[in-house]
């Protein structure tokens, strides 16, 4: 029960995360299918950097900014250039896609190595309680930072004025310009 617990967690950071960025930028009004394409980028860039440089920071620096220069391109697309938002993500996606599969192959041929990974970080004394201890408080730093910044986004559309602001101009730009 507690190896269940722990993958669960483990896995639903980085979904948690790409999920709560979504959700800002759906709260502005702007739809982005391409979040998917933006993971899968950021992943494959954080693994390729990790081991190419033997370093998970190196790796998570990498990883944050293929995603981030996907975001930039959907970004000017669909914001900038006012294309239709679905064909602009379906577009990262398919591209995402295909460039790290040939990435994949082209930069680990004869397979893929181990990678250096972030190591876990214990809560001094509630890693030690029985039973789920281990489970909720001995995660990645993602795992926490994933509870953190949905604490942190939930207080802020919820109970700042820039956080209403976002969501009157997501439901109604022409009148939150009124």
């Amino acid at each position: 029960m507690e190896a269940l617990l722990d993958s669960a967690l483990r896995l639903a950071a980085p979904l948690l995360l790409a999920a709560l960025g979504e959700l800002l930028v759906e709260r502005a009004g702007v739809l982005n299918i391409g979040v998917e394409g933006m993971m899968l980028t950021g992943a494959f860039a954080g693994f390729a950097a990790a081991v190419a440089t033997s370093s998970p920071a190196a790796g998570v620096l990498g990883g944050a900014a293929a995603a981030g220069v996907l975001g930039t391109l959907f970004a000017y697309f669909a914001v900038v250039r006012r294309i239709d938002q679905i064909v602009v993500g379906t577009a990262i996606n398919l591209l995402a896609l295909g460039v790290t599969g040939l990435g994949v192959r082209a930069l680990f041929p004869a397979g893929a190595p181990t990678a250096p990974t972030v190591a876990d970080l214990a809560l001094p004394g509630l890693a030690s309680l029985p039973v789920l201890g281990r489970s909720l408080f001995a995660q990645t730093p993602f795992v926490y930072a994933g509870a953190l910044a949905a604490a942190a986004i939930a207080f802020f559309l919820r109970d700042t004025r820039l956080g209403l602001r976002l969501r009157a101009v997501g439901e109604s730009a022409r009148a939150a310009d009124a």
